[in-house]
């Protein structure tokens, strides 16, 4: 019974695939082919493309900003008082002063009418 079972086994499995399977590495690829990679054509007009930086954007001038500053302590105002009275937040007026601010046309009208002077 044994050997029955054991020749049923064997004429089941006699369709397998009994060839070793082996596993290669794969070969590193030249210096010559790396670096046919690494700088594909068309590279060096793409990295002259990113390095041209736009310009940086226009700064409040120092004109405008000691205007705001004079006037607001003439009027005994605080950068929070004056915040408030225009409805902003105190870090925009103190930004605008020490000129870190885009200058916004219009912002900059509400700060003159707040503080009757005229800023351009």
């Amino acid at each position: 019974m044994i050997y029955e079972r054991i020749n049923h086994l064997l004429r089941k499995m006699s369709n397998q695939d009994w060839e070793p399977v082996v596993w290669k590495r794969q070969e590193k690829p030249s210096k010559e082919e790396n670096k046919k990679y690494q700088n594909p054509p068309g590279t060096a007009s793409f990295r002259a493309l990113d390095s041209e930086d736009p310009p940086a954007p226009e700064k409040v001038s120092v004109d405008v900003r000691m205007a705001i500053q004079k006037a607001r302590v003439a009027k005994k105002m605080s950068q929070k008082d004056l915040a408030k009275i225009l409805n902003m937040q105190a870090n925009l007026i103190n930004d605008y002063e020490s000129g870190k601010a885009v200058p916004n046309r219009q912002i900059l009208n509400r700060i003159g009418q707040a503080l009757s002077v005229k800023l351009t």
